[in-house]
């Protein structure tokens, strides 16, 4: 029994074999920490693996992009391809080395769930622009700068001035012309009553002398041959007395009786002549100071339409591409022209009646009818004078001599004063002040046809171009599949369109003037808007002028070499000889698509029209601020506006006939630099709404691919779920939460969830 207890204590005690339990509870311990950190290494190393991966397949599937979009239009789209089968495929080929041979992966990835979604489609007007951005971020600024704002750099001074000055004038003309009217109708109303009383003068004496000789007796149609023949007319009397004395016949009876007869029958008329002329002065004066009202209100709207304009607000475009900073650039304005124009400007206020002639006017209206109120008691007195003369037998007339003269010497001062007939009269004044206020006028209707006469002209060239319509009908059907694209496009973006406003020339030569400086307001502002803060807007333009074909202007040619040989009624005629084939060729929306994109016409010639009439302007409106300085000698501003559109018209359809023929005009009589039929249609899109602008575009860029850009999308988010088997301790590793959040472990293997988005 002791022997047993002996060698079971030794057993306890034996320390035999303790460092290597030892060993082993502390290895295990360095093991499990090692065995944790090489996996969380795998798991971190697994992480920015399939991160990558992610990311590298989902390129790869963006890489299927449509090629025509590419290639014709710079854009980017993912194809018909499949993107799921894609991702797939992409993921197979980056696992394929796992099954090699002979080979130890650290990392052994596996791939388990896998997803692809594509949206924001090329339709979409924000997806659009964002690409063109992309696209012409380093062309458009370049590009624009030198062909564009370069040139309308050096017009921006000429300009501004001749849009101020003919804007202004185009307003003030139609109140001015008013007011001259009213002016003109005053007058001949104020002279026309004063004719009247001449009439009445003349039953006086007229004109009216200083005294009255005695005549014998006659006919009489006046006071004053009252008077003049009343000496003789007693002595007739005592004649005859004389001879009844002696028992001898009268023989001046019948001489006694007209002298009495004729001078009662005109002191008969004399009254009522004299009433109906007080109401003919009454009439006249209402008249009179209703068309003063008129007057001072068209004189006033004149001085404020003048003080107005000074401060125009689209000016202020103007200045700011007059002062773009460009590098190299020595080009500039002509100082001089605009100094001239200025000039003519600062002379506006001559248009502008000064209150003390309209006072005046205003006061002869009144003192007409005073001046005749006070005529027609001397009138009146001097009849019942006459009157009682003829009543008497014997007797002097000097007394009705003397109220005859002063009577005649009333009438003759009024007349003097009314009729216009003396320099020096109150209405031979005001005429002689209006005279000065309106020299120079005398060429503005010479002028003014020969503008009109001009316009027609502009209006066949016009008609020319719109009569190819009917010949090319058979692309017409192709106008309509483009707009129902754009009208596809727009309901998918939720836009408006609406119905395109016509874009045609004005039969007057003044309200075209006026539009055409209305679109230089609109084109400046536009390249002002480009260089200060433009992004959308000018990407957008650069790139329809890069990327789609504007229409070849010079197949006018011929038309345009007829009106150049001053055949304008057959110029259109010339379209005529043109082969169908090529014609229908030409007018093809294909060919057209930039004027397409600016004005949006279902038809085949609306658009080119509309460019044509714009063009039209531009070159008129450039024109007439030559016409402007080249007339400024004469003096009166609206004569200097009618020779200016004048000249402006004839020179705008020189300009159309060049550009059928080269392609090009120079640009203006100061700066003589090509510009191209490109580079006006670039000033134009500057114009356009942007909605219905890429609209356009996309409707034409489905049209040339046949492929709907709203059926492509430019951006995928895909995600991929890979998996790898964790090596030793797979619980610690789930208790530990190893990974991000949106990774798991499960049955001992580690799963990382990611997602990539790429877009073009």
């Amino acid at each position: 029994m002791r022997s047993c207890l002996g060698a079971l204590w030794c057993r306890v005690s034996d320390t035999r074999g303790a460092v290597t339990i030892f060993m082993i509870v502390v290895l295990a311990g360095v093991f499990m920490f090692t065995a944790v950190f090489i996996d969380y290494s795998r798991i971190a190393a697994m992480e920015v693996q399939s991160e990558r991966l992610t990311h590298a397949v989902v390129r790869s599937v963006m890489s299927a992009y449509e090629p025509e979009f590419q290639k014709d239009y710079g854009l980017f789209a993912f194809g018909e391809s499949d993107a799921t089968q894609l991702l797939d495929t992409a993921l197979t080929e980056n696992f394929n080395y796992t099954d090699q041979e002979d080979s130890f992966h650290l990392i052994p990835l596996q791939a388990d769930q896998t997803s692809i979604e594509l949206s924001r489609p090329l339709g979409k007007y924000d997806t659009f622009n964002q690409q063109i951005q992309e696209e012409m971020k380093y062309k458009a600024p370049i590009d624009f700068t030198i062909e564009i704002v370069e040139k309308m750099r050096t017009m921006s001074g000429i300009m501004k001035e001749t849009t101020q000055t003919v804007s202004v004038l185009n307003k003030v003309r139609k109140p001015y012309e008013a007011r001259e009217k009213a002016i003109d109708k005053l007058i001949a109303l104020q002279k026309k009553t004063a004719d009247e009383v001449k009439e009445l003068a003349k039953m006086i004496m007229y004109p009216a002398a200083s005294s009255i000789a005695d005549k014998n007796v006659g006919s009489i149609s006046s006071i004053a041959q009252i008077a003049a023949q009343f000496k003789n007319y007693t002595d007739l009397i005592s004649e005859d007395k004389k001879r009844k004395k002696k028992d001898k016949p009268r023989i001046n009876t019948a001489k006694i009786a007209a002298y009495k007869s004729r001078s009662s029958s005109l002191l008969l008329k004399i009254p009522s002549k004299v009433e109906t002329l007080l109401e003919t002065h009454k009439h006249t004066y209402s008249e009179g100071i209703d068309l003063m009202s008129d007057i001072r209100g068209y004189n006033q709207k004149i001085a404020d339409i003048i003080q107005e304009e000074k401060n125009r607000s689209a000016n202020a475009s103007y200045d700011k591409v007059s002062g773009a900073k460009i590098p190299g650039s020595t080009a500039k304005g002509d100082a001089g022209a605009e100094q001239q124009l200025a000039e003519l400007r600062k002379n506006l206020d001559q248009l502008v009646l000064s209150s003390d002639l309209l006072n005046r006017m205003e006061a002869s209206v009144k003192s007409q009818q005073t001046d005749y109120t006070a005529i027609s008691q001397s009138v009146k007195s001097l009849v019942t004078e006459a009157g009682q003369q003829i009543t008497l037998t014997s007797g002097s007339a000097s007394s009705l001599k003397n109220s005859t003269i002063r009577t005649a010497r009333l009438l003759q001062t009024y007349l003097d004063n009314y009729s216009g007939s003396a320099p020096e009269g109150t209405i031979g004044k005001i005429e002689k002040e209006l005279a000065a206020a309106r020299a120079g006028t005398d060429s503005i209707s010479k002028d003014e046809a020969k503008a009109e006469k001009d316009m027609k002209k502009a209006e066949l060239m016009l008609g020319g171009i719109a009569g190819i319509g009917a010949a090319a009908d058979v692309v017409a059907q192709d106008f309509s599949e483009v707009n129902g694209y754009y009208e596809e496009s727009l309901n998918f973006n939720s836009s408006v369109g609406g119905e395109q406003s016509k874009v045609k020339l004005d039969k007057d030569p003044y309200d075209e003037s006026q539009k055409s400086m209305d679109a230089m307001d609109v084109i400046f502002g536009g390249v002002s808007e480009s260089l200060m803060n433009g992004r959308n807007e000018f990407f957008q333009n650069e790139y329809a002028i890069h990327y789609f074909e504007p229409f070849d202007i010079t197949f006018f040619r011929n038309m345009a070499e007829s009106f150049q040989n001053g055949d304008g009624n057959q110029a259109a005629d010339a379209l005529a000889e043109v082969d169908v084939s090529k014609l229908v060729q030409e007018f093809a929306v294909e060919h057209q698509q930039v004027e397409y994109i600016i004005y949006g016409f279902n038809d085949v010639t609306a658009n080119l029209t509309a460019a044509y009439s714009e063009i039209f302007g531009v070159r008129l409106a450039i024109r007439t601020a030559e016409g402007l300085v080249k007339s400024a000698k004469l003096g009166h501003p609206l004569a200097v506006l009618a020779a200016g559109v004048a000249y402006g018209v004839e020179m705008a359809i020189k300009d159309m006939i060049d550009l059928f023929t080269k392609g090009h005009t120079d640009l203006s009589a100061y700066m003589k630099v090509p510009f191209e039929y490109r580079d006006y249609l670039r000033l134009f899109l500057l114009q356009t709404n942007n909605e219905k602008k890429m609209s356009r575009m996309l409707a034409l860029i489905r049209f040339g691919t046949k492929i709907n850009p709203a059926e492509r999308n430019t951006y995928a988010s895909a995600h991929v779920r890979t998996g790898m088997r964790i090596w030793f301790l797979p619980g610690v590793m789930k208790m530990l939460k190893t990974g991000q959040a949106d990774s798991s472990v499960e049955q001992g293997v580690y799963y990382a969830d990611k997602q990539a988005d790429y877009g073009y």
